[in-house]
């Protein structure tokens, strides 16, 4: 009966996540006024090591995304560690990666490595990359 549960999950969540889940749907196109308003955006690149992979992470940090005015992807890594790629405004960022610590996901950090460089503007939404 379990198994079957899983499955049933595994096929749903293929359907949903496709190559790319799309958040914008889920919490409208508030952001993009948010971005539109001014300010420099900035790219912040996230790398975070430790039992990271396998616990929800990528879902979670998606879901703390959610109300922050800033795009990108967060995606798993061949070695176990998880990458986030973020752009918009500068606190904005700061925000993101608070929420990432204060979400119950830093119980499972070991380390983490910090980039800031210039946005390119590639990014249309915050979703989950494969």
């Amino acid at each position: 009966m379990r198994t079957g549960a899983i499955l049933h999950f595994r096929a749903e969540r293929k359907t949903l996540f496709s190559n790319y889940w799309n958040f914008e749907v889920l919490r409208g196109l508030g952001y993009k006024q948010r971005m539109a308003s001014g300010g420099t955006n900035k790219r912040l690149i996230l790398v975070f090591s430790g039992r990271v992979q396998g616990v929800g992470f990528r879902y979670t940090v998606c879901r703390v995304a959610q109300p922050l005015a800033v795009t990108g992807f967060v995606r798993n890594l061949w070695d176990g560690d998880v990458e986030v790629v973020a752009e918009g405004p500068q606190q904005e960022l700061v925000d993101l990666h608070n929420a990432i610590r204060a979400s119950g996901l830093g119980r499972n950090i070991a380390n983490e490595r910090i980039r800031w460089e210039a946005a390119t503007g590639e990014f249309k939404q915050f979703g989950i990359s494969f």
